[in-house]
């Protein structure tokens, strides 16, 4: 069973500016998972389809990532890419792995300009965990070196609004605070940042 919760506040800062925050966290059924196998057993996360799993990353969760990207992972066997079965010559695609347990943080400061243009600085972060034991106080304050698959993501950005009768258009460009390890990489490991298009509000 899939559990979440997201809190979210609005506080305007003077008349045309106003300060977003949004904070979401879930889990799937750990106790059920983690029990359901003894001692040997397959990880939990495959008693989970894909589709189900938790994945973050894009214009709505964590920008400056691809469209759930963190949970995209490759797989790794002595610090090296496992070879790809059709090609031996190249490093095997990057598997759908997911979580099962999700946080995220995200701030906005949005404002308006002239007519329907606005404009906003953000700061978003999360990621996805296959298991509790995955989140250690280190994985969630570090900025230092590089990131691996159990570290906290932290992206800062900015980004332009149009409103429209269905919404803002929005144009953002994330930028990653740390890139991702060598031996842990991301399916966008070789980008610093993203740019999103997409229409209305992140959250």
């Amino acid at each position: 069973m899939k559990h979440g919760a997201t809190a979210m506040a609005f506080v305007p800062v003077g008349q045309a500016t106003t300060a977003a925050f949004r904070i979401r966290g879930g889990v799937i059924n750990p106790q059920a998972a983690e029990n359901a196998f003894t001692g040997g057993s397959p990880d939990p996360i495959n008693l989970i389809p894909p589709e189900e799993r938790f994945f973050v990353g894009g214009a709505n969760t964590i920008r400056g990532y691809g469209e759930n990207e963190l949970g995209t992972r490759f797989l790794y066997e002595n610090g090296e890419p496992v070879p790809d079965p059709r090609n031996p010559l190249r490093n095997a695609p990057p598997v759908r792995i997911g979580g099962r347990l999700l946080f995220l943080m995200n701030a906005e400061l949005r404002r308006r300009l002239v007519g329907p243009l606005g404009v906003e600085i953000f700061f978003d972060a999360g990621n996805v965990w296959t298991r509790s034991t995955d989140i250690k106080v280190r994985n969630i304050l570090s900025l230092a070196d590089g990131a691996g698959y159990n570290d906290m993501r932290y992206t800062v950005g900015a980004g332009l609004r149009f409103a429209t009768p269905i919404g803002p258009v929005r144009l953002d460009y994330g930028y990653k605070l740390r890139v991702a390890r060598h031996d842990q990489a991301d399916p966008t490991s070789r980008l610093d940042g993203n740019l999103h298009f997409s229409v209305g509000q992140a959250f």
